[in-house]
């Protein structure tokens, strides 16, 4: 059945029929691009385990499979026109780097469609004020369309059940809101064929979130005009080149020949901004309780109470000596032992999703993995992975970098601009484009550029500094135990330790015994990470361990489901019902809508990130389904496989399918109906199951994750 109760052509199995051997009838039935298998009674219990497979009762397991052509899992709405682009072509899972023909033709079709634009039209491009605002500043001269009634009939798509979260008389969006109904009617009633109501009532401060840093900081960053003299001044002390000296600048670098005058005035204008209203009243009604150390600021002022004022006057900078320069600040602390990190993750570890995790336990989180070039450059993007919600009470920001001078000016402009808990850097990111350019898992090969990397970016940053690595670049060479008795004379305040080696990537399983080892001999909190998938993982790993291993980082298993912090904290196996899971994805949407925005290109963006945290929620089994061995239910590992099985109901069904059609139903049901042409790719393949010979399949694609 699909999420809408009605028979599909392709998926026409209902939990009944699955449990029998396929018939006549039921072959007839098969799309032509389906393979069934002969059925086959379920091997032995003992069988299965060692195979590597979940131990699920056989009555579950299914007895009829049926495998769909390769083309239409991966690839959901895909139209004729499109096969031209499905080779490399945009995705929600991929991008095509556009050439200068492909680019000329766009704009050439872009400005056809606005001379053309009229009534009779379908192409007509409608001004993006004008529907925000209901009125555009250039008026009659806009090239773009002002007729409301005309994209109210022809052009929006219906609008969704319930209520605006962002409520009639605030809503950003106004007439391209997908909830502009309930604008003028108020709350619009489910409706079966599209979608449930995911808002009964307006958010009351949707949006919530801090860190949006202004277009001012972007644009100086991308013109190179952003004040790094503090940075600049620490490097050239430390005995190290600044960006300048390694472009060829030396001394007279485009900073150091613009004018004083003209430079505090721009710098002026892009001053952090951390604090709101209350907090200013707060700080100012408490000042005698705030050090030098505390990373808090003022808007009215523009003036940084955290750095040191050898570092806020260019004057005083020049002459600051060598030792003060090297000095160690004195910094907040951040208790790490036994709170539940959840890990940075590319892709999937959006805000959104961190929100998500906050209400079921998670202590700390941390943004995905930034690269320092890229947030040197004033990339939009990139800067949008800092951005942080209310709820997030401990939150880090992870950059990776291979080389002092850029990761230096990056940990000041993040130091300078957002507010955050701690920043850590990314020192055991596998992928080849990462490794290939010095930075990630190579630091392992360079124990001296990672000394270098950790004391500047410890010199220049007001809030601790934590760092991420793995065992060793190669599986013949552990090196992690040499260098951790010194990172605390480094600056480091804590170090999470892969359990596994670079060439490993995600194999394996992670050795728990050395990540113990390095614990003892370390001279900060060590958190480890690596397969914590059960509340038992939990306790064999860290809690026996709790006398040198501070906690551990949780990645894959808070992707599969999202509530291990609520079994660890509970210390239970929580057999969790679909309709439980399904409040899970509705929550999600929820949020992907009021982080995202409510009109058709934030519906979308929430689509497009649910599907991909699908991509990994569905290998999760039912602890209700699994068999007890010896009287007591097995401690399912990160590593066995599922078997394909029915649930106990049609949801929980559908919930463990790996057909991404069924996602894109299931989706429908919270998002409505996609658009027209609309595909979906996985961007990462989430299968790493451990075979028969004790060896992970499919190495954990997991290509951009800032999981090291």
């Amino acid at each position: 059945k699909t999420a809408h109760g009605k028979g599909n052509e392709r998926t026409t199995y209902t939990a009944r029929r699955e449990m029998t051997p396929p018939s006549k009838s039921d072959q007839n039935t098969l799309d032509k691009n389906d393979v069934v298998d002969a059925w086959k009674p379920p091997l032995a219990l003992e069988v299965r385990v060692r195979r590597g497979e979940v131990p699920v009762q056989e009555k579950f397991i299914r007895k009829q499979s049926a495998k769909r052509s390769t083309e239409t899992t991966e690839t959901v709405g895909t139209t004729p026109e499109d096969e031209e682009e499905r080779a490399g072509g945009k995705t929600s899972g991929g991008f095509q780097k556009r050439t200068k023909k492909m680019k000329k033709a766009m704009t050439m079709k872009k400005g056809k469609r606005r001379n053309e634009g009229g009534e009779d039209n379908e192409e007509v491009q409608m001004c993006f004020q004008f529907l925000k605002n209901a009125s555009c500043a250039k008026g009659e001269t806009c090239l773009f369309s002002h007729d409301a009634d005309y994209y109210r009939l022809k052009m929006k798509k219906k609008d969704l059940p319930g209520w605006c979260p962002f409520g009639s008389e605030k809503c950003p969006f106004g007439l391209a809101c997908r909830f502009s109904g309930s604008h003028e009617d108020g709350f619009a009633p489910d409706d079966e064929d599209e979608a449930i109501a995911l808002f009964e009532a307006p958010v009351a401060n949707p949006r919530d979130d801090t860190n949006d840093v202004t277009n001012d900081v972007k644009y100086a960053l991308a013109r190179r005009t952003f004040d790094f003299s503090r940075a600049d001044g620490i490097l050239k002390a430390m005995g190290l080149r600044t960006s300048d000296e390694v472009r060829g600048g030396g001394d007279n670098s485009t900073n150091n020949r613009k004018d004083n005058d003209g430079k505090n005035q721009q710098q002026q204008k892009y001053k952090r901004m951390k604090t709101s209203e209350n907090e200013k009243r707060v700080i100012a009604e408490n000042a005698d309780e705030y050090s030098d150390d505390d990373d808090d600021g003022n808007n009215n002022n523009n003036n940084k109470v955290t750095s040191e004022p050898a570092f806020d006057k260019e004057d005083e900078n020049k002459t600051a000596s060598v030792d003060q320069l090297l000095k160690p600040k004195e910094k907040k602390t951040i208790d790490f032992k036994n709170k539940l990190y959840l890990a940075p993750l590319t892709t999937v570890g959006n805000l959104p999703f961190r929100r998500l995790c906050k209400t079921l336990g998670a202590d700390i989180t941390c943004g995905e993995m930034a690269l320092a070039t890229s947030l040197l450059k004033g990339d939009a993007r990139e800067w949008a992975l800092v951005r942080r919600h209310k709820s997030e009470d401990i939150f880090g920001v992870q950059i990776c970098g291979g080389h002092s001078d850029s990761l230096g000016r990056c940990v000041q402009a993040l130091d300078d601009t957002i507010e955050c808990d701690f920043i850590d850097i990314n020192m055991g990111c596998p992928i080849d484009l990462i490794c290939n350019k010095g930075a990630g898992s190579m630091l392992l090969e360079k124990p001296k550029r990672m000394e270098e990397l950790v004391r500047s970016s410890n010199l220049i940053c007001s809030v601790p500094l934590t760092f991420k690595t793995r065992m060793g670049y190669k599986d013949t060479s552990r090196v992690a135990h040499t260098f951790v008795p010194r990172i605390k004379e480094w600056g480091a305040s804590a170090l999470t330790l892969h359990g596994r080696t670079r060439a490993q990537r995600y194999s394996r399983e992670a050795d728990w015994e050395y990540i113990r080892k390095v614990a003892d001999a370390s001279s900060v909190p060590i958190i480890g990470n690596g397969d914590i998938y059960t509340y038992h993982d939990y306790v064999e790993n860290v809690v026996k361990n709790q006398d040198s291993i501070a906690t551990c980082m949780i990645a894959r298993g808070a992707l599969v489901k999202p509530w291990i912090f609520t079994e660890i904290k509970e210390q239970r196996n929580w057999d969790i019902s679909s309709h439980e899971r399904f409040e899970i994805l509705k929550d999600f949407a929820r949020f992907g809508l009021e982080h995202w925005g409510s009109d058709e290109r934030g519906v979308e963006q929430t689509r497009r990130f649910l599907l991909e945290w699908m991509s990994f929620t569905y290998r999760y089994t039912p602890v209700g389904i699994l068999e007890t061995i010896d009287g007591q239910l097995p401690n399912v590992s990160m590593t066995q496989r599922p078997p394909k099985f029915v649930g106990r109901d049609d949801m929980e069904t559908m919930l463990a399918s790996d057909d991404a059609s069924v996602w894109c139903d299931l989706c429908e049901k919270l998002l409505g109906k996609a658009p027209e042409g609309w595909k979906f790719t996985p961007k990462h393949k989430s299968n790493a199951y451990k075979n028969a010979n004790s060896e992970s399949e499919g190495g954990m694609a997991f290509e951009m994750e800032a999981n090291g």
